[in-house]
């Protein structure tokens, strides 16, 4: 069955409010950063690689909680621009389910400015890793008594993939609209850990989001996420809202994700160079399949010379 989706935007926002051109500018920048920051774009999104107003961003984060489902664990990235028209990145991820399934990830972000459209490519390394000793296998399994027994079969073989992936992705921003387009697995590769087949099924992804300045301190971003496969379909509302006091910008990020979780997320950024954040998920369907996590973030901006 297919299913249509409405985000309905407040009626303002269609006109906003009147500043002049410069400070919209630095609004619009300040608050492109915090986006972001609050949802790791240079891994879904590589048009966003360097929207730092120039400058270098380190970042990371990790999750401190039991590992979800198919969700980035840990991560370190840089990103930045090279000149006034051509950003780049690179990061690193590493994926742990329960010990028995590592996945590792080094990706190159290229991103090129054409005044209001970015055009990024992300290229992506993946090496995945089965460990047969931390399987459960029907031999271990008592029907009463539930996995008291040792395994008889071979517990010393590791299967490994290697993959190459490539993400694509268009971003558009006018005013204080950012509209994305990105695709990911563009070449299906083979993950398969057993010598066999098994191709990964392109990933569309659609972002749009928009600027709402509520008053000299305060901003509104409303932002819809839509993720669809083959295979599944994923819709997600972000409602952020930015506060400024004195030097500081406090963010909160309030996501709801259809049929798998909802979440919260406070960060704070200091002088606009050190931004501090964290996160937690809860799941609102299939619980034991997307288990409870929460995520600890750090960037930090170097200042170009």
């Amino acid at each position: 069955m297919t299913k249509f989706f409405l985000l309905i935007i407040p009626f303002y926002t269609l006109f906003g409010y009147s500043q002049n051109e410069d400070s919209v500018r630095q609004e619009i920048n300040q608050v492109q950063q915090l986006i972001s920051f609050s949802q790791f774009n240079t891994i879904d999104n590589p048009a966003n690689a360097g929207i730092q107003d120039r400058n270098i961003s380190l970042s990371t984060f990790t999750n401190i909680a039991k590992p979800t489902y198919m969700e980035v664990h840990n991560y370190i990235g840089v990103d930045g621009y090279v000149n006034k028209k051509f950003a780049l990145g690179l990061y690193y991820t590493l994926d742990n389910w329960n010990g028995s399934l590592l996945q590792n990830s080094l990706g190159l972000v290229l991103k090129k400015q054409f005044n209001h459209i970015h055009v990024g490519l992300g290229i992506e390394k993946n090496t995945l890793r089965l460990l047969s000793n931390g399987l459960t296998y029907g031999d271990m399994i008592d029907p009463r008594k539930g996995l008291i027994y040792p395994t008889f079969e071979n517990t010393t073989n590791t299967n490994v993939t290697k993959t190459l992936n490539f993400k694509p992705e268009v971003l558009y921003l006018k005013g204080k609209w950012q509209i994305g387009l990105g695709l990911n697995h563009i070449n299906g590769e083979n993950n398969s850990l057993k010598k066999g087949f098994s191709s990964v099924p392109l990933e569309t992804n659609v972002t749009a989001s928009y600027l709402v300045t509520l008053n000299n301190k305060t901003s509104y971003v409303p932002m819809l996420k839509i993720k669809h496969t083959k295979l599944a379909q994923e819709v997600a509302l972000h409602q952020l809202f930015i506060y400024k006091l004195k030097r500081h910008l406090h963010l909160i990020n309030l996501s709801y994700a259809l049929n798998k979780n909802v979440g919260i997320k406070y960060g704070l950024s200091l002088n606009n160079r050190l931004k501090l954040g964290v996160q937690y998920y809860h799941p609102i369907y299939y619980s034991d399949y997307f288990p409870k996590s929460i995520l600890i973030n750090v960037q930090y901006l170097f200042r170009k010379k």
